[in-house]
């Protein structure tokens, strides 16, 4: 029986539905950190000379701005273009949960891009927060460090 409720919590603890974290869309973090953009478009930069397919798609951009999707637990992305076709500007919003790290549990990223006339994207703005392990509520993110 022990062994039972023993599994019976280890599988509570490890699920978790998939609106988790979109529902924190609803919400947006309480403070922010921005982003060096200057940095960003160089490395992004660096990909166009190399011949790179990356920053054709704002998505896969985002995503290899941030290093992949790491060791996260979660992970939401989201995108909104000003028009259906032919977009020229975007909004990114990538979420992350569950990081295997004692103090930071998550970020929350957001990109302004927009896109060059060679289809190439650049990010016109970046900011982002962070949720924390240990904090008076652990499920806001915020611009404050991590206890």
């Amino acid at each position: 029986m022990r062994c039972f409720v023993l599994w019976v919590l280890i599988c509570a603890a490890c699920s978790a539905s998939a609106g988790d974290l979109s529902e924190f869309l609803q919400q947006e973090p309480e403070t922010w950190l921005p982003l060096e953009v200057v940095a960003l478009n160089r490395n992004v930069e660096e990909a166009v000379s190399a011949e790179e397919d990356w920053p054709q798609s704002p998505l896969l951009l985002a995503v290899h701005l941030l290093g992949g999707d790491l060791d996260t637990r979660s992970l939401v992305l989201r995108e909104v273009k000003n028009r259906g076709e032919g977009a020229d500007e975007t909004k990114i919003v990538c979420i992350r949960d569950g990081f295997l790290d004692d103090s930071v549990r998550g970020d929350w990223h957001e990109f302004d891009l927009y896109r060059l006339s060679d289809g190439t994207w650049r990010v016109n703005s970046a900011r982002f927060a962070i949720r924390c392990w240990r904090f008076e509520n652990t499920d806001v993110f915020q611009a404050k460090p991590c206890p």
